[in-house]
């Protein structure tokens, strides 16, 4: 698996959808993403890796009575990825249990409202609404202190003035360690930057800069 582990990328999820699709060529069958999720989710335990690694792009996902569903959302978005992998791992059990067993009103609120606003800038591409968008009470608060440097990153410390304007969000990736920034302009600046914040607060860290894959699993034949 390329994708690194327990560093909140869906490399579990993506590995559950690349066997699903390996059986489905080797098989000659091809199963709708409902029957996909029906085997998928049981060994995943949680939705979301998996409906980005089948269906690729921007995807919602829900669970209802026990079955997984999942849509995938049109957005006219052109950002790229900005992608910070500190050397730190973080397992998804100890990303879990650092999490509060309840939570206030208002912050339930926040993210509610969030969460409409990003599906909204999602599908209507408006970029300056992202940062918004992404704000959260419920979970990065606590995650960040896990890592060194996350906190940093998520409070834009030490982001130039050349490229501020580049950064259109900044937030961790699933469960973290890893932080993800979506950007306009400036990548391997703003990849830097991560890097060298990190770096600051004692953590070592790579970054990549990626693009979405619309296409989502599918299996590629080596026809040399």
């Amino acid at each position: 698996n390329s994708i690194p582990l327990q560093r909140g990328l869906g490399s579990s999820g993506a590995a559950i959808i690349a066997g699903i699709k390996i059986a489905e060529s080797l098989c000659e069958e091809s199963l709708s993403p409902e029957a996909v999720f029906e085997l998928a989710y049981p060994l995943e335990g949680h939705p979301d890796n998996l409906a980005a690694s089948l269906f690729g792009g921007w995807a919602l996902s829900r669970v209802s009575n026990g079955k997984m569903y999942a849509e995938k959302v049109p957005s006219s978005l052109s950002c790229r990825f900005v992608l910070a992998i500190p050397e730190q791992v973080v397992s998804t059990l100890e990303a879990r249990n650092i999490l509060p067993e309840s939570y206030s009103l208002p912050d339930v609120v926040h993210n509610l409202q969030r969460c409409a606003l990003l599906v909204h800038a999602l599908h209507s591409g408006t970029e300056s609404l992202l940062r918004e968008a992404t704000s959260d009470h419920l979970h990065q608060c606590y995650r960040a202190s896990m890592v060194p440097g996350i906190e940093q990153l998520l409070d834009r410390k030490g982001l130039s003035q050349n490229t501020t304007q580049s950064v259109l969000a900044v937030f961790i990736s699933g469960s973290g360690s890893a932080v993800v920034a979506l950007a306009n302009d400036h990548f391997q600046e703003i990849g830097q930057w991560m890097v060298n914040t990190f770096f600051d607060q004692g953590s070592k860290a790579s970054y990549q800069v990626l693009d979405l894959d619309s296409e989502g699993a599918r299996v590629l034949t080596d026809r040399k």
